[in-house]
């Protein structure tokens, strides 16, 4: 709803839905996937602020189940909203995490593709 058909109100009470059911059922990786989905629509809004906290969520669940797309993702999210919001040392720090990440993915790419 927040991405295909642009209507981000519409999303919230989804995300918020599935972020309940997968706490409840400590599905951590259920939730980080949420959390890193509800992340990119909350960026496509301009909701920086709300992204980049979602995404420092993603960053700490990722490593525990070693999904180093989701922390590529998160931090390159991080980085563009931090960026965003006029905090350009945190954006090269995140920025600097997602080339790393990519790279050790052997997809540099992966980090230049929106």
């Amino acid at each position: 709803m927040g991405g295909a058909s642009g209507d981000y109100e519409a999303a919230q009470p989804a995300f918020n839905k599935a972020l309940e059911i997968a706490r409840r059922e400590r599905d951590e990786v259920l939730e980080m996937r949420i959390l890193a989905a509800s992340s990119r629509v909350d960026f496509t809004h301009t909701r920086y602020v709300e992204a980049a906290e979602k995404s420092a969520q993603v960053i700490a669940l990722a490593p525990r189940f070693n999904d180093l797309i989701a922390e590529t993702e998160a931090h390159r999210n991080a980085s563009m909203c931090l960026r965003n919001i006029g905090d350009p040392e945190a954006a090269k720090t995140h920025a600097s995490a997602a080339l790393s990440l990519a790279k050790e993915l052997r997809n540099r790419g992966f980090w230049l593709s929106p």
